[in-house]
């Protein structure tokens, strides 16, 4: 596989669609996150289930994050690297 960028318009093109889209995947996780910490926090002023909530937010958060960086490294798979 070469690192030289593609000629092909139709790969940059999809190549670049799945890149915003793994971005704003990977940004909407991490918004969902901190509002849903939030949320446990408010509901819960004594912070006695925090770290049971956070653990919750870092394995939901955590795994869909992950899942948005897969689609950023194979959008820049078809996309060729620069």
């Amino acid at each position: 596989m070469t690192d030289a960028p593609s000629d092909n318009p139709v790969r940059l093109m999809i190549g670049n669609a799945i890149i915003g889209l793994g971005i704003i995947w990977i940004a909407l996780c991490g918004l969902c996150s901190a509002w849903m910490m939030g949320e446990f926090l408010l509901q819960d002023p004594s912070f006695q289930d925090a770290l049971s909530s956070l653990w919750l937010v870092i394995l939901v958060g955590g795994i869909s994050a992950a899942l948005g960086y897969i689609a950023v490294v194979i959008g820049r798979i078809i996309r060729g690297r620069k």
